[in-house]
């Protein structure tokens, strides 16, 4: 058997004798998002607690999977707003989550993505979240001076690390990190057959592609 999905099963056969079969894997990752959600004043950023989850007192960004025939646009926007009751403005791609062995054995890619909100009274997803806020960078950052590092105190995981990236920016240039992390985001798409290409415009800074966020855990 090759895979099998809820209409389908497909079979498989390598007609070539004593040869391996070339064909390839059905899917092996699965794909989610991420909205890192900036105020319209671009001084806060929208963060979640799950309600069912060992991790369910610390923060993190609203995401989830990308369904079938969606983009990670699409998908970043919508779980935004299921969530929290916030639309938002998708402005580009962060960085890119590797990690394997994830759900179901599978490896899991997960795009962080940064947005602009379009209306800030939050209306949370009782269900799956146990609270949803606004917060202040200027307080994250605060707090990280006085702790140090976050990690296993206050924010998940790869929410951490792309807090991290906004508090260096934010250290640096405390009026301008909406505008400076911008510019070290993949911004513009290209759609080409079918597909979207994301890729840097080159601004007044010189963007190279190691610049990107690459978080392996």
């Amino acid at each position: 058997m090759h895979h099998c999905t809820k209409d389908h099963i497909i079979l498989s056969k390598w007609l070539v004798e004593n040869e391996k079969s070339r064909l390839p894997c059905y899917s092996t990752h699965n794909l989610g998002a991420a909205g890192v959600v900036f105020s319209q004043d671009k001084q806060k950023i929208l963060m979640i607690k799950e309600n069912h989850t060992l991790f369910k007192n610390m923060w993190k960004f609203p995401g989830g999977l990308v369904d079938q025939g969606e983009t990670i646009e699409e998908a970043s926007v919508r779980e935004v707003f299921e969530e929290t009751g916030i639309k938002s403005e998708f402005q580009g791609i962060l960085g890119i989550r590797e990690q394997l062995n994830f759900r179901f054995g599978q490896g899991d890619l997960y795009f962080p993505c940064m947005m602009l909100a379009q209306n800030e009274k939050i209306q949370r997803q009782e269900i799956e979240l146990l609270d949803a806020q606004w917060i202040e960078i200027v307080r994250i950052f605060v707090q990280q001076q006085q702790q140090g590092d976050l990690r296993d105190k206050q924010i998940y995981a790869m929410a951490n690390e792309v807090t991290k990236h906004i508090l260096k920016i934010y250290d640096q240039d405390r009026e301008n990190v909406y505008e400076r992390l911008l510019q070290f985001t993949l911004t513009s798409r290209d759609e080409i057959l079918f597909s979207n290409l994301y890729f840097f415009i080159q601004n007044t800074l010189q963007i190279r592609l190691r610049d990107i966020i690459l978080i392996d855990r």
